[in-house]
């Protein structure tokens, strides 16, 4: 069971932005290596959201090396490895795009995304984002650093692989009847089930005058062809802006409602905390009705949403 767990953190919305990075070697299933850098980010700026999520500063960062320094120390984690990421299209995405601004070759690389693999064994829960996961198997975490979510993502391969009673995370990204993620050449295939459906994105109907502002979708992006549906007033931008968001990256914010077509319930931040003391609105009642019926739907924060639209 050999490969390499991988988190990136960003300073803000831009791909290349990336701040930290974690790297964490496995093999036989136990940690052999990592690393943990701190990295000026690309363009280097914060935005408060990003702040407020991991908690670097730019003071942190402000004499550090760009990635592009960084590469030559860190190619050896990437070059004909088996990659591991938790939400990989994000990560991976941060790679492409930070590889592509300082004109980087892509190194070969397989990867796959163990938020995509816990999701298709582990049935019921409220959802998938890494603390979940690792609460579920018991696995230390403080989520949003790069090093340690790296850590949590590869304990996750671990267990999943038990869990299947496999020996690799090729065994198991097959027998889950996924496709592995590859970067080459400076192209790439995403991780994704092989028995993915065209897109009938254009049939679908939209809520009022939300339009997409892109004839061009990601099907690698997490909400592509999924079901949006937001609850609780939003901390950070408005809920038409936060509905754009969803559309531009191919997603249904229609119906508004909670129904057995949701995929994704965002509850705003506010709200998402007293959800964990134990407040219920009549949306989240319902979400965990479905749940626990294992229909395909998944309760996310306000933060967590932010992070995946920008995948």
């Amino acid at each position: 069971m050999n490969f390499v767990a991988l988190d990136f953190e960003t300073a803000n919305y831009k791909h290349t932005s990336i701040c930290q990075i974690g790297i964490v070697v496995f093999e036989d299933g136990e940690i052999v290596d990592k690393l943990s850098l701190l990295v000026k980010p690309t363009p280097n700026y914060f935005e408060n959201l990003h702040i407020s999520i991991h908690g670097i500063k730019p003071e942190k960062v402000k004499d550090k090396p760009t990635f592009d320094e960084y590469w030559s120390k860190i190619l050896q984690y990437f070059e004909n490895k088996e990659i591991v990421a938790h939400n990989a299209s994000f990560d991976l995405s941060a790679l492409r795009h930070t590889l592509q601004y300082f004109n980087i070759p892509f190194p070969k690389t397989t990867y796959h995304c163990s938020m995509q693999l816990s999701k298709r064994i582990l049935k019921g829960l409220i959802n998938y984002q890494l603390p979940t996961v690792c609460k579920h198997y018991n696995i230390d975490i403080e989520h949003h650093d790069a090093l340690n979510d790296a850590i949590a993502a590869g304990k996750i391969i671990v267990n999943l692989c038990k869990d299947e009673q496999v020996t690799s995370i090729q065994e198991l990204t097959t027998k889950l009847n996924f496709r592995p993620g590859k970067l080459f050449d400076n192209d790439y295939l995403p991780f994704s089930g092989k028995s993915e459906r065209k897109s009938n994105w254009s049939h679908k109907i939209l809520y009022d005058n939300i339009l997409p502002q892109t004839a061009e979708f990601n099907d690698e992006h997490p909400f592509y062809e999924k079901y949006i549906v937001f609850t609780g007033a939003l901390s950070n931008l408005s809920r038409v802006d936060a509905m754009q968001m969803v559309v531009n990256s191919g997603g249904f914010i229609k119906p508004d409602s909670l129904t057995q077509k949701t995929n994704y319930l965002v509850v705003g931040n506010y709200d998402f905390k007293q959800y964990g003391d134990g407040y219920k609105s009549t949306k989240l009642q319902k979400a965990e009705q479905y749940i626990q019926k294992s229909l395909d739907i998944e309760v996310i924060s306000e933060n967590d949403f932010f992070k995946m639209v920008h995948s």
